[in-house]
Order: structure tokens, then C-alpha cells, then sequence
């Protein structure tokens, strides 16, 4: 009930500005037996960065770890391409007006299935201007969509609602891991608000 919302929304303040050191709701969910399903997300144009060099790690590590892993480049995204981050007009209207909810766009569609079959993801990104890549905001934009990521309540009755209001799709993923590098010291990012960290 009411109160148990309460004490989520307590535990997610709390995990947020403990860097989290107090655990998110949820967290305590039993880990699922055997391997998991890994999409690794790397935002990053350069694969020689020291950013690609995290990300080949956590790769290895996990694979190492008996996990399956994908992973995925908004800045390779098809033949070499980057992805398109920008949400077309139609798929912003679609966005709030879809009822079932919008298609997903063609270009993103293998992102998403992996998405939905993911039992962790993790993304690796450099903080630029206190906040992640623009292209990962835009791959967040185009696929964290409603039937994707979440939909909105309908009628009366219960309904699993989340402390955002919204029903949760992606139930699969029980663990979300980000590993980022500053360029600036970590107070100076905490002063800043770390828009990266938050943001995911």
C-alpha cells in the first residue's frame, strides 16, 4: 500500500545519495541461477579509448564469469553507422498518443529484442559535461519507450505501478551496472549534480 511506496521511494533517495551504498528496491530480489544475459552498452566514438579498454574488461569478466554478453555501439551501430539519436516527430507523437503503444522503430528493433531478453545491463561511457553521451541519451530516448520500458495505468483496479507511476516492462533486467570515467574530480561531479549517474 501506501506505506510500502513510501519506503521505496525512501530506499531510491537514499541509494542515490549514498552512491549506492544503501541497496535500490528490488535489489534484494534473488539472483537468477546459472548464466545471464549481458547487454553491454559501450558509448563511445573512439575503440581505442581507454573507455573501450573498460568496456573489452567488463566484457571479458563476464564472459570469463560463465555470463552470455552482447554488445552494442550507438557510434556502430549498422554497418559501420551510428546510430540515429534523435526522436523523429512521429515517434514523439506516437510517444504520448499511442494507445497500444507506438511500434518500434525499425533501426532499433534488434537493440530492443536484446533488451527484453537481458537479464543484466551495463553500460560503460565516458562523463562529458557532467552528463553521458548525447548518443546514449538518444538510444535511451528511442527505446526506453512505452511497451518497451514501461506503459501507462489504465481503468481501475490494481495494477504493479512503480514509484514513477508507470507499470514497468523490462522486469527481465534484475541488475544495472554503469561504469563511467570523469574528467573532472568526483566532488566537483557531485557539486555538478552527476547528471551521468543520476540519469541511469
Amino acid at each position: 500500500g501506501t506505506s510500502s511506496m513510501v519506503l521505496s521511494v525512501m530506499r531510491m533517495t537514499l541509494n542515490r545519495l549514498t552512491g549506492g551504498f544503501i541497496s535500490s528496491p528490488g535489489s534484494d530480489l534473488e539472483p537468477k541461477a546459472g548464466p545471464w544475459n549481458v547487454l553491454l552498452v559501450h558509448a563511445h566514438p573512439c575503440d581505442d579509448s581507454f573507455s573501450a579498454a573498460i568496456a573489452s574488461t567488463v566484457e571479458d569478466s563476464l564472459t570469463a564469469a560463465g555470463h552470455s554478453v552482447k554488445r552494442w555501439s550507438p557510434y556502430n551501430w549498422s554497418d559501420g553507422m551510428a546510430m540515429q539519436p534523435s526522436l523523429t516527430a512521429l515517434e514523439r507523437r506516437a510517444y504520448i498518443t499511442s494507445d497500444p503503444p507506438p511500434e518500434v522503430p525499425r533501426d532499433v528493433r534488434k537493440f530492443v529484442n536484446d533488451l527484453r531478453a537481458a537479464d543484466a545491463l551495463v553500460f560503460v561511457y565516458p562523463t562529458w559535461w557532467f552528463s553521458v553521451p548525447g548518443i546514449l541519451k538518444g538510444l535511451i530516448d528511442r527505446t526506453f519507450i512505452p511497451g518497451v520500458a514501461f506503459t501507462f495505468p489504465k481503468g481501475e483496479g490494481p495494477h504493479p505501478v512503480g514509484s514513477t507511476g508507470l507499470v514497468p516492462c523490462l522486469t527481465n533486467i534484475k541488475k544495472l551496472g554503469a561504469v563511467t570515467t570523469y574528467g573532472a574530480s568526483r566532488p566537483i561531479a557531485l557539486i555538478a549534480g552527476d547528471g551521468g549517474h543520476t540519469l541511469l
